[in-house]
């Protein structure tokens, strides 16, 4: 079986993808910095966890897509949350 797209991938193709993935990686970080950053001020840590994470995490997001043509991080939520209605659907 060929999975090979019929096509040349083009550049704008592939800033496309890495594009969303940059995106999507920023939006997940930033939702995982929040929730750290809450979760320790609820328990009076005084840490601030630096917000540089998140955005090297997007840039190498981004890169990873535009050389693979695949989003890596939807790719990732997608099956930890099949994971989880499975888990879920267990107990019904």
């Amino acid at each position: 079986m060929n999975n090979s797209p019929k096509e040349d991938t083009k550049l704008t193709d592939r800033l496309a993808v890495g594009a969303l993935s940059g995106i999507a990686a920023f939006m997940t970080g930033t939702f995982i910095w929040f929730v750290v950053f809450y979760s320790l001020s609820m328990v009076n840590i005084e840490y601030e966890p630096s917000f540089i994470y998140v955005v090297i995490f997007s840039i190498l997001m981004f890169v990873l897509g535009f050389a693979t043509l695949t989003n890596v991080v939807s790719n990732i939520l997608g099956a930890i949350w099949h994971f989880l209605y499975r888990t879920l659907r267990i107990w019904e």
